[in-house]
């Protein structure tokens, strides 16, 4: 799923609603590259996409329950 980019990519947790979705957007607006992850189900892809078109920025999301073992190791 990864984009590549010599540009570094700002991780945000929680990114499918509230305060992780506001700070997907600043994070976007201010062209920061992403990598965004919330539980599943929470239509990340299409948030993701809107960011990448609207900022020209690369974003990259995974639907996973961090709280899981081993889930942090999906982000790789």
């Amino acid at each position: 799923m990864m984009k590549k980019s010599t540009k570094p990519y700002t991780l945000i947790t929680g990114a499918s609603k509230g305060l992780g979705k506001e700070i997907a957007r600043e994070f976007a607006r201010r062209r920061n590259n992403l990598i965004l992850v919330a539980l599943p189900g929470e239509d990340l892809e299409s948030f993701s996409k809107h960011l990448e078109l609207k900022y020209h920025i690369s974003a990259s999301y995974y639907e996973t329950d961090l709280t899981k073992e081993n889930a942090p190791l999906e982000l790789t």
